[in-house]
């Protein structure tokens, strides 16, 4: 996968939009906000885990730099995600039809 550039949107306007670039290959990470990607994927590397949508479903993270789905759990949280990113977010599995109790709307 070649350098893929992104620039995403935050959920809050108490936040402010990130710009960066990944190589998925090597794992470097550049641009404008690198620095903050970077503070953001090693944190979650160090925890192991993040929690995303559908919440709280908790998603394992070893390496983000060179993952697409892992990355796009670490930034899901934040920032609204397109492109590669939002079609890279691991697909929850359903539990529907998993219980015995009935749903009543």
């Amino acid at each position: 996968m070649p350098k893929s550039s992104f620039l995403l949107v935050p959920f809050s306007s108490a936040d402010t939009p990130i710009d960066f670039d990944i190589d998925f290959e090597t794992g470097d990470v550049g641009g404008r906000d690198a620095a903050r990607v970077v503070g953001l994927c090693v944190a979650a590397m160090e925890d192991g885990f993040v929690v995303g949508h559908p919440y709280p479903t908790s998603y394992d993270i070893t390496n983000p730099f060179i993952n697409i789905q892992e990355l796009s759990v670490v930034l899901g949280q934040y920032w609204r995600l397109d492109g590669e990113l939002i079609d890279s977010y691991p697909k929850a599995e359903s539990d529907e039809g998993s219980s015995d109790i009935p749903v009543v709307y």
